[in-house]
């Protein structure tokens, strides 16, 4: 297998093909919303069961911190903490199920019909390279905090009080600094999963290579797809908010929120969220967020796998299971 180094941009493609090849593959948008559909589903599944739970155990975590008892706040702390963490795991395992079946069909033309998963070393993969994604950015994000907090401790320190409206704004020039590095690092990186996908291993910060010479036309692509991705995501969460609200907004517990009468507040929330018309109006919103959620995850995978199939292309890098010297590997 040939060693994963930068190849030259050509630029000899259509725009719509980057910002929506997600529609592109040999599945088309058949495909696409194929596996939107099963993505909307899987993370329906997984809210229904992980977040009124999670909300249960923070609100008791709330009620214990009003009533200085330390133990119960950190044991319903443990169980919203617990809840996160097995949010993510399930989510990043959907995702990444859905990912392997469309680079499948991508890179390699596979029809798998209506069902198109396989559960196996691609799914794997595909999980630990988005795992590996997002690790590197949260510890991109962790040292500039760290740097942007020592910077700004040291011009306090030096400055002195007089120049405290100074240093806060050199605080906020900095925090704009380091979100452009996060966000231009996510796009350098951004083809990990399509790589992983077409070369058969595992790869994160070799991304790099595939998308050094062609960042600006990445960012470009996946910002256009992303941004499509984001109205409908805000749209149906939206739709979702407003309805799970309506089954938990009454006239008694707006008042009770004027009135100020906490323990009020909480026995008519108590009483809402046990009622039919919440629960109905709870699955709807997350299955809305869910859709939304599911068709953004899908669209913006579009430039990445076109991204990398440019450069495999110009590379002349055969993809993993094409060649039977790769088989053995």
């Amino acid at each position: 297998m040939k060693p994963i180094e930068p190849t030259p941009y050509t630029r000899d493609y259509e725009i719509t093909d980057a910002m929506f090849g997600a529609f592109r593959s040999p599945g088309g948008a058949k495909l696409f919303w194929i596996l939107t559909a099963y993505l909307t589903i899987a993370l329906t599944i997984i809210y229904l069961l992980l977040l009124p739970p999670m909300a249960a155990s923070y609100g008791r975590m709330i009620l214990s911190s009003m009533d200085s008892s330390t133990g119960a706040m950190m044991s319903e702390l443990g169980k919203v903490m617990m809840f996160v963490f097995v949010l993510i795991v399930l989510s990043f395992s959907a995702n990444a199920i859905v990912r392997a079946a469309f680079y499948r069909a991508y890179f390699f033309g596979v029809d798998d019909g209506l069902f198109p998963f396989r559960f196996g070393r691609d799914e794997v993969q595909q999980a630990l390279a988005i795992l590996g994604f997002y690790a590197l950015v949260y510890v991109v994000a962790i040292a500039g905090g760290i740097i942007i907090g020592l910077v700004f401790g040291f011009a306090g320190v030096m400055m002195g009080e007089s120049a405290f409206g100074f240093a806060i704004f050199l605080g906020f020039i900095f925090m704009i600094a380091l979100m452009v590095v996060i966000y231009w690092f996510m796009v350098v990186i951004s083809p990990a999963g399509a790589l992983t996908a077409l070369r058969g291993n595992t790869h994160v910060l070799a991304a790099r290579h595939v998308s050094k010479g062609r960042r600006g036309a990445i960012f470009g692509s996946i910002f256009v797809a992303g941004l499509i991705g984001y109205i409908a995501y805000y749209a149906l969460s939206t739709a979702g908010f407003l309805s799970g609200l309506s089954g938990l907004m009454s006239a008694e517990l707006f008042s009770a929120i004027l009135a100020e009468d906490s323990q009020e507040v909480v026995d008519l929330v108590q009483q809402a969220v046990n009622s039919p018309g919440f629960k109905a109006g709870l699955a709807v919103a997350l299955f809305l967020m869910s859709a939304g959620m599911a068709f953004f995850y899908m669209i913006i995978a579009g430039p990445q796998a076109y991204f990398t199939k440019q450069w495999a292309d110009a590379a002349q890098d055969v993809p993993y299971g094409q060649n039977p010297e790769q088989e053995a590997l």
